[in-house]
């Protein structure tokens, strides 16, 4: 049930960013439930909220930040510029048991711990579907 809810929403989001015509697309996690066809319960938008943060944690997503947010609800934005993009246009099956091993891996670990020690996401796990390896490298400053 779990992994379905996920990748259900995986295939809504890589689905969202292959058949985007411009060159960006900024998603909330509603919206993801919405386009989904999940039930729009708060489970569901919390679910959808946690995978937007892991993958913005891996820096495969970046969070829009405004000067005055009044709301806790957070946009956010693939570029044609980041991985995520590029791999969703180009391969969106591979792309979506990328994402979904991604989320395996992170399901009874914390996020945080993760973000000071992968900064790779997707292309960490190009090679191996359920190993992450750390790396320097990767730079999310387009």
């Amino acid at each position: 049930m779990v992994e379905d809810l996920d990748l259900r929403l995986i295939e809504a989001l890589v689905e969202f960013i292959r058949k985007s015509r411009g060159r960006k697309v900024t998603i909330r996690a509603n919206t993801l439930v919405k386009i989904s066809g999940l039930e729009n319960k708060q489970s569901h938008i919390l679910r959808a909220a946690r995978m937007l943060k892991i993958l913005s944690t891996l820096k495969l997503l970046k969070v829009e930040f405004k000067d005055k947010i009044k709301s806790r609800i957070l946009r956010y934005i693939v570029d044609d510029n980041m991985e995520l993009w590029k791999l969703a246009k180009k391969s969106p099956e591979k792309t979506i048991h990328k994402i979904l091993s991604i989320l395996k891996t992170f399901s009874r670990k914390d996020v945080t711990t993760h973000s000071e020690t992968n900064t790779e996401g997707i292309r960490a796990i190009e090679h191996s579907p359920t190993t992450l390896r750390t790396s320097s490298g990767y730079s999310n400053s387009n």
